[in-house]
């Protein structure tokens, strides 16, 4: 009975607990799970290039004599700015305005105002305007800039005519050149062979009144400068042997001076630049042909003759100098050579100057040795193939001297063998 009445107890207490659940046919669902999203985050914005700033006009180039100053006034479309070079030989200030270009063509005009002899004004590069402002004599000057305008001021130390006290001298727009014109195209203007922008070193004859425009360069003669004098310093020497003949060497030396001997690689240049010293130094040519000169940046030398290469270097400096005078010396020939080997004093690799032939070769290698073989004398010549020809030398014909043809005339890459 007790037993019973514990089971009933039991059951009693179950019911009450699920009682909830029990009561309610549908039960109680869980809540759904919510899935959390999140939103990607918003890429940034990259940021925008800069404009870059439109090309500043240069509208007018003024020269003026006003209270015993000179003033050149450079005016643009807006805000300018220039950089100045004093040069000399000839004297001049050079103006070069960044970010800028011609709304007008480049020209040259006669000024003669004090130390001002005259103004160049040209497209120097497709966002530079040059300004060269020939001077009588080196002076001082004093930059002024103010918004639009640049202006170079002059001491007023020559005497000038009533006339000219308070004239002015200014390029006025002529045709329109595009933004992007190169410099070649400005060099080859038929209407400027021999000005701006380039040479920046035209010359016009004077202006009456102060009245002043263009140049026509085509209807003036060009200037010629005199040849410049060479330094004998400069000039390979060379002295005949008792028997009027040059030695090796000596010959060694007249190739440096020979227009046609061909540059190479190795090879070492003096280059000499009238009256621009910082131009003219001694320059190596690279192996890949090339020489660096300032200014003209990489040049191809090998393959010219020394004539070619100053005629080139001429007519790349006219962008900077007028009528350049330019020379060129080979003074160290590295790049043409020729070998002996075997039984001669000093075996080795020497360079090849001009109409070398054979017995020069073995004067240059120091004579036989004792047990020299005279008679089996040959020379290997490299052929364009790459292969090599063996070319016999008869020593006792060539020394006899009765048919020059014996003495065999020297190649770049010849190698004589002495046995």
């Amino acid at each position: 009975m007790q037993i019973s009445q514990n089971i009933a107890l039991t059951i009693l207490a179950l019911a009450t607990v699920f009682a909830p659940a029990w009561a309610d046919d549908r039960g109680t669902k869980p809540a759904p799970r919510q899935l959390a999203v999140k939103a990607a985050p918003e890429k940034p914005e990259s940021p925008k290039r800069p404009l870059e700033p439109p090309s500043v006009l240069i509208e007018q180039v003024q020269a003026t004599d006003v209270d015993q100053h000179v003033q050149v006034r450079i005016t643009g479309s807006g805000v300018l700015s220039c950089t100045p070079s004093p040069l000399g030989h000839p004297d001049r200030l050079v103006l070069d305005c960044a970010g800028a270009r011609l709304q007008s063509q480049q020209g040259s005009i006669h000024v003669d105002l004090g130390p001002v002899r005259s103004v160049h004004v040209g497209q120097f590069r497709a966002d530079v305007v040059r300004v060269v402002i020939d001077l009588v004599e080196q002076s001082p000057y004093t930059i002024r800039a103010d918004g639009n305008t640049v202006t170079a001021v002059f001491n007023s130390t020559r005497q000038q005519p009533s006339s000219l006290e308070s004239t002015s001298t200014e390029v006025e727009p002529a045709t329109h050149i595009a933004a992007g014109v190169g410099e070649q195209a400005l060099r080859d203007a038929p209407a400027v062979t021999d000005s701006l922008p380039r040479s920046l070193e035209a010359t016009s004859p004077p202006l009456a009144r102060g009245e002043a425009s263009l140049v026509d360069q085509s209807a003036s003669a060009p200037l010629v400068p005199p040849s410049p004098p060479v330094a004998s310093s400069d000039l390979p020497k060379v002295q005949e042997t008792a028997s009027g003949a040059s030695t090796p060497a000596e010959k060694l030396d007249s190739a440096l001076a020979d227009q046609d001997y061909v540059i190479g690689p190795q090879d070492v240049l003096a280059i000499n630049v009238w009256h621009e010293p910082e131009l003219s130094q001694s320059v190596p040519v690279r192996p890949d042909g090339k020489i660096s000169l300032p200014l003209l940046g990489d040049l191809k030398a090998s393959g010219l003759t020394p004539r070619l290469l100053q005629n080139l270097l001429a007519k790349e400096l006219e962008a900077y100098i007028r009528k350049p005078q330019v020379t060129v010396i080979v003074r160290e020939v590295n790049s043409q050579k020729f070998y002996v080997i075997g039984e001669v004093g000093r075996p080795g690799e020497y360079s090849l100057a001009t109409s070398m032939t054979v017995l020069d070769a073995l004067a240059e290698a120091g004579g036989f040795r004792d047990f020299a073989n005279v008679q089996k004398i040959y020379l290997l010549r490299l052929m364009p193939d790459g292969s090599r020809k063996r070319l016999p030398f008869d020593y006792k014909a060539a020394v006899n001297g009765k048919n020059s043809y014996h003495d065999i005339e020297l190649q770049s890459g010849d190698t004589l063998v002495v046995p």
